[in-house]
């Protein structure tokens, strides 16, 4: 935490290098996130794996985001986003003994988790060559529960995480003509054994007001509570459509 307050303290100072950039401007998208998942979950000392153990299937993938660019000046741009995370699936497994007589047994494991995903962005720009850069900070709230019903692990557990944490946050965008643009972000930070980052690539096009996005998306949350433990990737193709209003 102690490198958080230093990064705030030297960001109104890049209100400085704001000049000549562009004009303010508007953005809204809608879309979805195609992610892959992959991690495991640990459940009164009993780690399971997502994929092999959990055999959870994505589901839920739901993205919005929405960005202010203020233009010139002391202002802090802005935006905002909302993810929608899930998956859920269902394990069976036949238990052999050995030696016999005891008869095999067949275990079942079901499982279920649904997340939304919230982030707040602060973020001030400023110029490098051909780039237009930013750097700020990020509120994100991550609220959801796991559930895990494990037939050789009764009862059923369910665990509710509800955390909110600052990150850091820095944007990349290079501008390629009038209609297309490359950008990347990433954020994150770590703390007291939990971290959470996330980074994304996209390609912007621009035809008219109408606005095209379309990248990739990485998030990771390492989460450690008292007997429970999340440590989750997510991964995949990230499209959106909206629009730009200047």
């Amino acid at each position: 935490m102690r490198h958080l307050v230093l990064y705030l303290a030297v960001l109104p100072a890049l209100g400085c290098c704001t000049a000549a950039l562009a004009a303010p401007e508007f953005r809204a998208g809608y879309g979805t996130w195609r992610y892959d998942l992959s991690g495991t979950v640990t459940d009164r000392n009993r780690t399971y794996d997502l994929r092999e153990d959990l055999e959870l299937q994505p589901s839920g993938r739901r993205t919005v985001q929405v960005e202010w660019d203020t233009g010139p000046g002391w202002w802090p741009d802005w935006s905002a986003s909302f993810t929608q995370l899930g998956a859920s699936g269902m394990h069976t497994e036949t238990v052999t003994f050995d030696p016999l007589p005891l008869p095999p047994q067949t275990e079942t494991i079901t499982a279920s988790a649904d997340f939304d995903d919230y982030d707040l962005t602060l973020r001030y720009p400023f110029g490098l060559g051909p780039l237009d850069c930013a750097a700020g900070i990020t509120i994100k709230k991550l609220r959801g529960d796991v559930l895990i019903d494990d037939s050789s692990n009764p009862p059923p557990s369910r665990q509710s995480y509800d955390e909110t944490v600052p990150q850091l946050h820095a944007r990349l965008r290079w501008p390629l003509g009038k209609w297309l643009a490359l950008t990347a972000a990433g954020q994150g930070i770590k703390y007291d054994g939990n971290s959470a980052s996330e980074w994304r690539a996209t390609a912007e096009l621009r035809l008219g007001p109408v606005l095209l996005e379309g990248g990739w998306q990485a998030k990771r949350y390492d989460l450690q509570l008292t007997g429970y433990a999340l440590d989750a990737q997510l991964d995949g193709a990230l499209a959106r459509v909206g629009f730009a209003w200047r």
